[in-house]
C-alpha cells in the first residue's frame, strides 16, 4: 500500500481543523453563566453565589420550628435531634 504526499497533507489538514473546532466548542461550554434571582415587583434582581442558590433550592431548611399551641417544646427538640442524626 502506497500513501501519497497529498493524502497525508489532506489528512493532517482535516485533523487540525477538527481539533481546532473541538477546542473552540469546549471553550464555549466552559463559560460560567450568572445565577440571577428576580426581585419582587419594583425590586431589582440580584446575582446569587452558588452556595446561595443551593440554599434556596433546598427550601424548607431555612425555616426554624418554634413551640406553639400545636407544637410542644419537646417536639421541637426531638425534631432538632432527628435532624442532627
Amino acid at each position: 500500500m502506497t500513501v501519497n504526499r497529498e493524502s497525508v497533507i489532506q489528512l493532517l489538514r482535516y485533523t487540525s481543523v477538527s481539533v481546532i473546532l473541538l477546542i473552540h466548542a469546549a471553550a464555549g461550554v466552559a463559560q460560567v453563566a450568572p445565577i440571577i434571582q428576580p426581585g419582587a415587583p419594583g425590586d431589582a434582581a440580584r446575582v446569587l453565589t452558588a452556595e446561595e442558590a443551593i440554599e434556596i433550592a433546598r427550601g424548607l431548611d431555612v425555616f426554624a420550628l418554634v413551640p406553639s399551641e400545636y407544637l410542644s417544646v419537646n417536639e421541637v427538640v426531638a425534631a432538632l435531634l432527628a435532624e442532627q442524626g
